[in-house]
């Protein structure tokens, strides 16, 4: 793969997987098709190599605590993640919203019991790095969506992200094209255990930061803001055919 797009170089060995729960390790909206064979043929193997070797794992769901622990139940994998490595939403933590955020996840919640919080994953990403003494640098994320994972849940926390490809999705629906430049595996252990012992080529997030950018941009502006955005990044193009950074919020 050209240079452009991934680095040679290998990334930092990784001391914790952070599995999101719907559409990764159940079906959800984005990958009904789950294969539950395949999930737990993955997690045996990372369970074992996990315990040789130190390495952290858990699972993190926007869904109410009881909502997401039940569902591991219903689906066998409550054996693979103690209760103390699963984190949803909890009590706790809902507590602690401000009233306004409070009052439109319980309006949310009313009409759908199942309703999810995508920003407590955010909040508590931090908060289990805080705890284990965890670098961003040493955490991958095995997420699928644009946005959710690769955008907002890394700017906000500095992970890198695996996407699972048969759930891709940005913003929950499923992406007019394919970004380059990032990590893309099946349910199999031998990609993650690739990107966990550091042998995984560093990713370039410089498109898809860019992507967000230009559809952003596209929603505040409309079709006017576009044409000087695209110009932009043609000229700068022109300039550096390598430079995907110029609309790239700053690390």
């Amino acid at each position: 793969m050209p240079a452009s797009i991934t680095s040679t170089f290998h990334v930092t060995p990784k001391k914790a997987v952070v599995f999101s729960l719907e559409d990764i390790l159940i079906p959800g909206p984005n990958d009904a098709r789950v294969e539950p064979k395949e999930v737990k043929s993955l997690l045996k193997s990372l369970n074992a190599y996990a315990k040789k070797n130190g390495i952290h794992i858990f699972v993190i769901s926007g869904y109410a605590e009881r909502i997401a622990l039940q569902k591991l139940k219903d689906f066998f994998l409550d054996s693979f993640f103690p209760s103390e490595n699963v984190f949803a939403v909890s009590k706790e933590y809902l507590n602690k919203m401000a009233e306004v955020d409070r009052s439109l996840y319980d309006a949310k919640c009313e009409n759908n019991p199942e309703c999810k919080d995508e920003y407590f994953r955010q909040v508590k990403l931090m908060e289990l790095m805080e705890k284990h003494h965890l670098l961003p640098e040493q955490v991958v994320l095995v997420g699928h969506d644009y946005w959710f994972d690769g955008f907002y849940t890394r700017r906000f926390s500095k992970v890198d992200v695996l996407f699972i490809e048969s759930a891709l999705s940005s913003r929950g629906k499923k992406p007019e094209e394919k970004l380059q430049g990032l990590w893309y595996a099946s349910r199999k252990w031998a990609p993650l255990k690739k990107i966990i012992e550091g042998r995984a080529a560093v990713p370039n997030y410089n498109f898809l930061d860019t992507y967000v950018n230009i559809t952003m941009t596209g929603e505040l502006f409309g079709k006017n803001g576009l044409p000087g955005l695209k110009r932009t990044i043609i000229e700068r193009k022109l300039k550096d055919p390598t430079d995907f950074t110029a609309l790239s919020p700053k690390s």
